[in-house]
């Protein structure tokens, strides 16, 4: 049976930022416009859950979406995504059992 992820799910998301962006200071902007992004969609209970790997190489994020075009939104307006300072590493839907 095909999982309908059209309806409300969680997704979490890891990024991880590309080593020449690390080392570019005007990325400093764009970095503090991805936190804003993430803190906005916190306000509007999208993000459960923001912050480093443990081994800080990237970012882990728990979002609650409505549907994959939500999610899709989400990625598609994402700052440092859209400058490619940043790159997916996994996206993994899921459904809570508890």
């Amino acid at each position: 049976m095909a999982t309908d992820f059209s309806k409300p799910h969680y997704v979490a998301l890891v990024l991880t930022m590309d080593e020449q962006a690390q080392l570019q200071n005007g990325n400093k902007k764009n970095r503090n416009l991805h936190q804003s992004y993430y803190h906005r969609l916190k306000k509007q209970n999208s993000v459960l859950f923001y912050g480093n790997t443990l081994n800080d190489t990237g970012l882990y994020i728990i979002l609650q979406v409505s549907s994959d075009e939500h999610l899709t939104e989400i990625i598609d307006n994402d700052p440092l995504l859209k400058t490619a300072a940043m790159e997916i590493v996994s996206i993994t839907p899921f459904f809570t059992c508890i």
